[in-house]
């Protein structure tokens, strides 16, 4: 990271913690929908905050590369931000993907914190 994204970086608030405000404000609106599921703004705002609560129990601190083996699920999106919200890097890598490629993929990413790769995938 070079000196001027470093002081940018301390110096602007975190776009999750701008989000949070924005679901706040926007209560009982939805905020996601998936199928027959849907989340709020306000249930959005609290499953993130819960998630973040729960990753730093795990030990995830900022500043980690965590990579999550997952489909493209509401919660995906809840991962995310509560990870950018610890000051996180993120990727992911989906459950269809062939085993090999998921390993390779979280080897290249020198992930500190890792799901197991899909016992589904294919080889």
């Amino acid at each position: 990271m070079t000196e001027h994204a470093a002081q940018r970086r301390a110096t602007e608030p975190n776009y999750v913690l701008l989000a949070l405000d924005f679901f706040a404000r926007m209560g009982s609106a939805e905020a996601i929908v998936h199928g027959e599921r849907r989340y709020t703004y306000a249930e959005t705002r609290a499953a993130v905050l819960a998630m973040a609560t729960t990753l730093t129990a795990r030990g995830v601190r900022g500043e980690m590369t965590v990579v999550a083996v997952t489909r493209n699920h509401p919660e995906s999106i809840i991962l995310l931000l509560a990870l950018h919200l610890l000051g996180c890097r993120a990727g992911f890598v989906a459950t269809s993907a062939p085993r090999e490629d998921q390993l390779d993929f979280i080897e290249q990413a020198d992930a500190d914190v890792h799901d197991t790769p899909s016992a589904e995938a294919t080889d």
